[in-house]
């Protein structure tokens, strides 16, 4: 097809394939980068919601701590109680 096209129409034709390789090229370096931010982001992410998780775990389990140790012992939970509600009213 090519041999029989003029040697303006080849030249053409080339430069528009070199321009579309051009275009194509940069739109996947773009994407290469998009794709490492999003990881990256990804990964700032995992790491906060870690954190976030750990410190709530924690905090959990020091109240589930101190609801046990109330309920070994009723009168003294009971008595903090009323001492809570007088400090309130």
């Amino acid at each position: 097809m090519l041999d029989t096209l003029p040697y303006e129409k080849v030249v053409q034709y080339h430069a528009k394939n070199l321009a579309a390789a051009q275009r194509l090229q940069t739109a996947q370096q773009v994407n290469l980068h998009t794709t490492k931010r999003l990881f990256e982001d990804t990964d700032d992410l995992t790491q906060s919601l870690k954190q976030t998780l750990t410190k709530k775990r924690k905090e959990l389990d020091q109240a589930l701590n101190h609801t046990q140790k109330e309920l070994q012992e009723p009168r003294k939970s009971h008595d903090s109680t009323q001492k809570m509600a007088q400090k309130i009213t």
